[in-house]
């Protein structure tokens, strides 16, 4: 995204944020992808359950740079059919899917958007496999 403009307040234009479109002559940079497998357990007290919807976004050292993080962004947990029984009391979900590669997963954000009639949602435990880069 080439954007060669001030981003300050006495210079062109007095703009401190740009909107950049891609450059179509350059040639796209493919974000390698990983399947990853997902397992949410919610704690087993009672009022755990949530009925909002959950989202997780990964994060990692890729091994590209150094000391560089870099994350899946987020990821809602969903299933198809079965939104209205997930994460309930002592339950646990399991979800597959693409994202970024991160590489090691190093640290991960949980949360929800806190819709619903009962958005509150105690979450006991995360596991994550980053099934692409698994021994198989």
């Amino acid at each position: 995204f080439p954007c060669k403009q001030w981003l300050s307040k006495r210079m062109d234009g007095g703009k401190l944020e740009r909107t950049l479109q891609a450059d179509s002559s350059a040639a796209p940079n493919e974000v390698p992808l990983a399947e990853y497998k997902v397992v949410v357990t919610t704690g087993n007290v009672r009022g755990a359950a949530t009925d909002a919807t959950v989202f997780v976004d990964l994060h990692g050292g890729d091994g590209a740079l150094p000391g560089a993080r870099v994350s899946t962004g987020r990821v809602n947990l969903l299933q198809p059919g079965l939104q209205n029984t997930l994460f309930d009391r002592g339950q646990m979900d399991s979800f597959v899917f693409k994202a970024r590669n991160v590489g090691k997963v190093e640290a991960i954000t949980i949360g929800h958007d806190g819709m619903g009639d009962s958005p509150a949602w105690f979450c006991e435990q995360v596991e994550v496999v980053n099934v692409t880069a698994a021994p198989t």
